[in-house]
């Protein structure tokens, strides 16, 4: 935290004070973006009404317009801040000046490969998911929240395809984008929110007996979330708006998309998988680098891919920053991950088995947390 300007990037100065160690490493590459790429030495203030409270990763309010985008995607950010009815909140300043934020991420991404359908159409195949072709793109969009446990969450970015499975409808594929955050900081729902998410988990067929507990960790409520409204959108048979009229959502699948160095995403991804009956029809892990490996053979975008992992994965730059054991150093942090990935989506499997006999009585003479909630003793987040 600081108020004085012309401060080179490295400078320990310009760590905020309430960054983990990951924070501080994702930060300075984006300080060291600002200064050495865009060649902007100046820094922003953290909001605009306080123009002395300055940040490093934050462009300066005088920075060209754009700065933040990869070149040509500022005309989707315009045309998502005219969008009214697609939820979600897409915020003005943070998409022009915050370049830590995965929100600008998001549109670097998806904002981009809207217009290369081919080459996002590889990704999604990559996943396992037979779409035959992309329909849509939408960064920060939701469906309409009455309809969906009336709560706010979105998907940073939905895309839309067409596939043999889906007659006369489209599948929908949710991305949550996570770059710097830590996953422990998220706020639970207020409880008369949260009980409509419990109610879900505890009725439908979608998920393991004692599932809705995993929404009272604040590390998982998220990636929750997103399954809960991606599960309500194919069981209550959502219509999607398009150009040439309404699609009814018939699948629909959540990717979790992070750095494939970011250990906690995984395990959360892992732990969500845990409690799902099917976890590879409603949760996915796909980090960024998995999205650049995937589409590597296509030349068009060669060029894109070269920016994003220069903005975003490269740490190299910044590299006498982090400790000697951060996985950020690895040459192939996909391997690393796929590796660590096995491990984590067994163990959370072994212990959703665990909880399964909590639940269903078989491990004490308790009862069980089912016949509990029949009973009407009270259970869940504390």
């Amino acid at each position: 935290m600081t108020t004085e300007q012309g401060l080179p990037w490295e400078d320990d100065r310009l760590i905020e004070p309430l960054d983990n160690e990951w924070t501080v490493g994702c930060r300075a590459l984006q300080t060291w973006w600002r200064q050495i790429v865009l060649g902007l030495d100046d820094y922003g203030p953290h909001r605009a009404k306080v123009p002395d409270r300055l940040v490093g990763s934050m462009l300066p309010l005088n920075a060209p317009r754009g700065s933040n985008f990869y070149p040509g995607v500022i005309d989707e950010v315009d045309f998502r801040l005219d969008q009214k009815g697609w939820g979600g909140i897409a915020s003005r300043d943070r998409l022009f000046r915050n370049l830590l934020s995965s929100q600008p991420m998001a549109f670097n991404i998806f904002g981009y490969l809207k217009w290369q359908p081919q080459a996002l159409l590889t990704w999604v195949r990559s996943l396992g998911i037979g779409a035959d072709e992309i329909v849509d793109v939408r960064i920060e969009w939701a469906p309409p929240k009455k309809a969906h446990f009336d709560g706010g969450s979105a998907f940073d970015a939905a895309i839309f395809y067409r596939s043999d499975r889906c007659d006369e409808g489209v599948g929908l594929i949710g991305v949550e984008c996570k770059y710097q955050e830590d996953l422990a900081q998220q706020s639970l729902p207020a409880s008369g929110q949260l009980n409509k998410y419990l109610e879900w988990t505890r009725k439908s067929d979608y998920w393991r007996p004692g599932a809705g507990d995993r929404l009272c960790n604040k590390s998982l409520v998220q990636l929750c979330l997103n399954t809960l409204l991606a599960q309500s959108c194919v069981a209550k048979g959502e219509e999607a708006d398009f150009e040439g009229g309404a699609l009814r959502i018939c699948e629909a699948t959540v990717v979790m998309m992070p750095l494939a160095a970011d250990r906690k995403a995984l395990e959360a991804t892992a732990a969500v998988r845990s409690q799902l009956v099917e976890p590879e029809q409603w949760l996915r892990w796909s980090p960024y680098e998995a999205v650049i490996d995937a589409v590597a053979d296509h030349r068009e975008v060669a060029e894109w891919a070269a920016w994003i992992r220069t903005r975003y994965t490269d740490f190299r730059p910044v590299a006498d920053g982090l400790r000697p054991d951060d996985p950020r150093h690895s040459r192939d942090p996909v391997g690393d991950a796929m590796v660590r990935a096995r491990s984590e989506f067994a163990g959370a499997l072994y212990d959703a088995r665990a909880m399964a006999g909590r639940v269903l009585g078989l491990s004490d003479g308790s009862g069980s947390v089912l016949q509990q909630i029949a009973e009407g003793e009270t259970v869940g987040c504390s």
